[in-house]
């Protein structure tokens, strides 16, 4: 090794110990400790970016250990908007709601829903199934087109019908029996003078 070797492994600009003696404060311990170990100047090998084995390693022992940054805030900027982000070999479905806390307990249980927010770790697709956070779980690359089937095949129904449907669900979970009974009586008013209402007779 020689005096060249090492001018190309480091900047001739001012060095980070340089920046830190100018501080107003004392900087910590931590950020002391000695930088100028020469590690060569060598090219790194390529192999372990190359390497199943570490990047089976790498999904089972980093990737569900650090921070994702899975998209910005305006891309779910309204409630129900989503997101969907891939990793290796995980989908993370991201979902904007208001009260995540308020409805996780009614569709998976108090002590479920407790040790999701506790534990803050990702579950599978199978599992999400099972507890009922999810209706449906396809296979790779099937997503979009049954999705869309499935969108197109609400889209063909009468839209009143499922206008009321949706607010009478969504309204079910803050009402008592009694209430929520009046409210659907009265959509059943407002549906039956309507051409969806004429249109379905008819059929």
């Amino acid at each position: 090794m020689d005096k060249s070797d090492k001018r190309l492994a480091r900047s001739e600009a001012i060095s980070y110990q340089a920046l830190l003696d100018r501080e107003s404060r004392p900087a910590p311990a931590a950020l002391r400790a000695s930088t100028e170990t020469y590690l060569g100047s060598q090219p790194l090998s390529v192999d372990r970016y190359l390497s199943r084995e570490v990047h089976e390693l790498e999904k089972r022992k980093l990737w569900p250990r650090v921070w994702q940054a899975v998209c910005r805030e305006t891309e779910i900027a309204k409630r129900g908007d989503f997101y969907v982000h891939d990793i290796a070999s995980c989908s993370i479905f991201v979902v904007r709601t208001e009260q995540g806390t308020y409805y996780l307990p009614r569709i998976v249980g108090e002590a479920k829903a407790l040790e999701l927010f506790y534990s803050a770790q990702p579950i599978s697709a199978a599992e999400a199934l099972d507890i009922g956070m999810v209706n449906q779980v396809f296979a790779d690359g099937e997503f979009m087109e049954r999705t869309m089937a499935f969108a197109q095949s609400i889209s063909r129904r009468a839209p009143l019908a499922m206008t009321l449907v949706k607010r009478a669900v969504k309204q079910s979970l803050s009402m008592d029996l009694n209430t929520h009974l009046d409210m659907v009586s009265s959509h059943m008013l407002i549906t039956r003078p309507s051409e969806d209402h004429a249109e379905a007779i008819k059929a």
